[in-house]
């Protein structure tokens, strides 16, 4: 089969992304996307490999769904309503005031925070609980293990095995 073959015999699946993305737009920006959708399908036939023991169908709705979504978030096209329902009866503003926590909640995450301070300051080392601190941004900016181990002068590996003896530690003070 011929490359253009393979493209017209594939560009249903385009529209088929299109509806499964259930995209709420105007019919000038339906077109324009599904345009996005053949330059996906078009990449999607020019850098499939078939060594890589995926079929070409799933492998084309990947890189057509991909490039159809860097296209919305690039152009802004979907401006979406707090009221707009994502299940049955379930809208965002519903899932966005269940994550609100409360007051009790807050109390509580604000009791293991000043625990876990009190651990890293009073039952790790200095530069243990500096480890730590650094590595989930505790009271300052958090820092990748690269950075860490530049910092410290040893190897990023090091730095990964002192992280995990010195979690174990504290889940240990936890129980």
């Amino acid at each position: 089969m011929t490359r253009d073959e393979i493209i017209l015999n594939n560009l249903s699946l385009v529209y088929f992304v299109l509806k499964k993305l259930n995209i709420k737009i105007n019919s000038n920006d339906y077109e324009d996307l599904t345009n996005e959708g053949v330059i996906g399908l078009i990449n999607a036939v020019d850098t499939f490999k078939e060594d890589k023991n995926v079929s070409f169908s799933t492998y084309a709705y990947t890189c057509i769904r991909n490039q159809i979504l860097h296209t919305l978030k690039k152009s802004k096209l979907i401006c979406i309503s707090l009221s707009t329902e994502i299940g049955e009866g379930i809208t965002i503003e519903d899932i966005i005031e269940s994550n609100k926590p409360d007051i009790l909640e807050k109390i509580i995450l604000d009791e293991q925070l000043n625990y876990l301070k009190y651990l890293l300051d009073n039952v790790l080392n200095k530069e243990d609980g500096y480890l730590i601190k650094n590595l989930y941004g505790i009271g300052c900016n958090k820092k990748t293990q690269v950075v860490l181990a530049e910092e410290l002068g040893c190897k990023q590996g090091n730095v990964s095995k002192c992280q995990n003896k010195l979690e174990k530690k504290l889940r240990m003070c936890y129980n």
